[in-house]
């Protein structure tokens, strides 16, 4: 889905998917967009709240944002990581990084 801002209103089967998700573990955003668009998109949607940290400004698919995301959401190797993007490509290259 691709959003404009200002046209943005609440998802209620969203909202409902991802307080299930956030039942068996954290949820974090990693997103290209800037603070200021994230938050404007994530309060229009009312699912700020449902999420435990935030990465904006990052630079997928580069792997080195992928690297300062596990750091800085503390992901160790061994943890099962669900990645959702609108990007095929940035789901198919996190994917490979995951192997390395």
């Amino acid at each position: 889905t691709i959003y404009q801002i200002g046209n943005i209103t609440p998802d209620t089967e969203l909202s409902n998917m991802l307080k299930k998700l956030r039942r068996k573990g954290q949820l974090f955003i990693f997103s290209n967009n800037n603070k200021k668009i994230g938050d404007s998109i994530l309060k229009s949607m009312k699912i700020k709240s449902l999420f435990h940290n935030f990465m904006y400004n990052s630079k997928k698919p580069n792997k080195q944002s992928y690297d300062i995301a596990i750091e800085k959401f503390k992901i160790s190797k061994n943890e099962k990581v669900f990645f959702f993007d609108d990007s095929w490509f940035n789901i198919k290259c996190a994917e490979e990084y995951s192997s390395t």
